[in-house]
C-alpha cells in the first residue's frame, strides 16, 4: 500500500448540520450531527456517552432541492424547517476508546466519532442520496463564488443559511468552509 493511500477516505463525507437521536441505558438522547458517511458520523455536545458496545440511533437527512433551479426569491423564503426530510435508524459503536477517563473527562469530548454497524435496508441509499445532493449543490455554490455578482451574493448567503453555515460571515470565510467540504466529498 502507497503511504497516501493510508490517508484516503473509504467514502465521502458530507456536512450535515442536524440533531441526531440515540438510546442508551433506556434513555433517548440529543446530540448535533457534524457530518455523515456511510460508514458513520461525526458527532458533538452528546450529553451522555453510551456504555454499550453497540447503540441505536435515529438520523434524519434534510432533502435539499437542487438550488440552481430555484428562483432567488424562493431561496429567500424557505427555511430549512421547510425542508423534507428522509429518517433512517441504524446502530452504531462509538470509534474512539474512552478507557482511563472519567464520566466528566467523557462529558468534554467535543467531537466524537461513530461508525455504523448496522444499517436499516434504505439508510445506505439514504446518506448516499444525501451526499450526491449536497455535492450538486456545493459545485453549484462553488461556482457561485467564481462569478460573483449581486444575485450570486444573495444566492450564496440563502444557500449558506438553508444549508447551516454560518451565512453572516464574511463571503471569503464561507467560500473557503464550502471549499472545504467540497474536498472532504471529493476525497473519497
Amino acid at each position: 500500500m502507497k503511504p497516501e493511500e493510508n490517508y484516503k477516505r473509504k467514502s465521502s463525507r458530507a456536512p450535515l448540520f442536524s440533531e441526531i437521536l440515540y438510546n442508551s441505558e433506556g434513555y433517548v438522547f440529543k446530540a448535533k450531527a457534524i457530518n455523515i458517511s456511510v460508514g458513520g458520523l461525526l458527532i458533538r455536545d452528546l450529553p451522555h456517552i453510551p456504555n454499550s458496545e453497540l447503540v441505536d440511533i435515529m438520523v434524519e437527512l434534510p432533502d435539499y432541492f437542487d438550488f440552481q433551479k430555484i428562483k432567488t426569491s424562493t431561496l429567500k423564503a424557505l427555511k430549512r424547517e421547510d425542508l423534507d426530510g428522509q429518517t433512517f435508524r441504524a446502530k452504531f459503536k462509538i470509534v474512539r476508546s474512552f478507557e482511563g477517563m472519567s464520566e466528566v473527562d467523557k462529558i468534554f469530548e467535543e467531537y466524537i466519532g461513530c461508525g455504523f454497524s448496522i444499517v436499516e435496508e434504505d439508510g445506505r441509499d439514504k446518506i448516499l442520496n444525501y451526499i450526491n445532493k449536497y455535492k450538486r449543490n456545493v459545485v453549484y455554490l462553488l461556482h457561485l463564488f467564481e462569478h460573483k455578482s449581486d444575485d450570486s451574493l444573495t444566492r450564496i448567503r440563502q444557500i449558506c443559511r438553508i444549508f447551516g453555515y454560518p451565512y453572516q460571515e464574511s463571503v471569503s470565510i464561507l467560500r473557503q468552509k464550502i471549499l472545504h467540504d467540497y474536498q472532504s466529498l471529493e476525497s473519497a
